[in-house]
């Protein structure tokens, strides 16, 4: 027999009740009717919101409830990731400017050089429990075909592991069976399959 069952209230760390809970970091988790907890939420802006796998209900209730919070994106598997954007409120429109230099302050943007003018770039995330993400990479379209994003990909992944990542984790598009094929050279296997989906204003366009 199948059931429905309403989720528990969203429950979230005592960070929501900063005077600017807006631009901090925001932990949360869904429980169904056995109050196990089923799923898992965190947003550490200005990164996308990372969901895990929960049902479509939830991921539009969680929407719902952080209505008015900046989001800019969403990452979860696709089952969750639809019904979470249809219920986005968001006013978007993300400045960046912080984390930029975030990741120049720890080194976590290199450039690749080709007879001395940069050609591609790459970045590094810190390592979180022992993880470390590479992302985004990439090559302007007049220097592509050259190697230049898998080397400086490859140098990335080799500098993580020699500073003691455990392991090292990168986002792929399926659609592009150029840097699937690429990666997995390097070295890389796959794991699981997400979407990210990106938020827009209203009227924009690309949304």
């Amino acid at each position: 027999m199948n059931a429905v069952a309403k989720p528990a209230p969203l429950a979230a760390t005592p960070a929501t009740a900063a005077a600017d809970p807006a631009g901090l970091p925001l932990f949360g988790w869904w429980t169904g009717l056995d109050d196990e907890v089923g799923g898992a939420f965190m947003h550490t802006p200005p990164h996308p919101l990372l969901l895990t796998a929960v049902p479509a209900g939830a991921a539009a209730e969680l929407a719902a409830a952080l209505a008015g919070r900046r989001l800019g994106a969403v990452n979860a598997y696709p089952d969750a990731a639809w019904p979470f954007a249809a219920e986005v409120r968001d006013e978007a429109g993300e400045d960046h400017e912080a984390a930029v230099r975030d990741r120049l302050g720890y080194g976590g943007i290199s450039l690749w050089q080709a007879a001395g003018r940069p050609v591609s770039m790459g970045a590094v995330t810190r390592p979180v429990a022992g993880m470390v993400r590479i992302g985004p990479v990439y090559t302007p379209p007049e220097f592509r075909g050259a190697g230049y994003a898998s080397a400086v990909t490859a140098e990335l992944s080799l500098r993580a592991r020699e500073a003691g990542a455990a392991e090292v984790l990168l986002y792929t598009d399926l659609d592009n069976p150029v840097s699937n094929s690429i990666y997995q050279r390097i070295g890389y296997r796959a794991v699981e399959d997400r979407v990210v989906l990106t938020f827009s204003p209203p009227g924009a366009t690309g949304r």
